[in-house]
């Protein structure tokens, strides 16, 4: 059991050693400048999933100045049906 408990705490550390890295590459694939996220494997269109994902992922690393960009891009950009 403590070989399990060592190798999970292990595990973390190299997990979030590595997740700076990962939104780092995230945001250079996948936002751009203007805020505008964008799917490169679909012909670059935007998702409205693609973009809550990534406020939810901004949100949980901090980044204060990529999720206002994609929000304010969103909100400026996103028309919703209002009935």
């Amino acid at each position: 059991m403590k070989i399990f408990i060592l190798f999970f705490i292990a595990t973390l550390s190299l997990y979030s050693m590595n997740i700076n890295e990962v939104w780092r590459d995230y945001k250079y694939n996948f936002i751009e400048d203007s805020g505008r996220i964008k799917d490169p494997h679909n012909n670059n269109v935007t998702h409205t999933e693609g973009i809550g994902y990534t406020l939810y992922f901004a949100y949980k690393m901090n980044d204060k100045q990529t999720f206002k960009k994609v929000y304010n891009w969103a909100k400026t950009n996103i028309k919703l049906n209002q009935y």
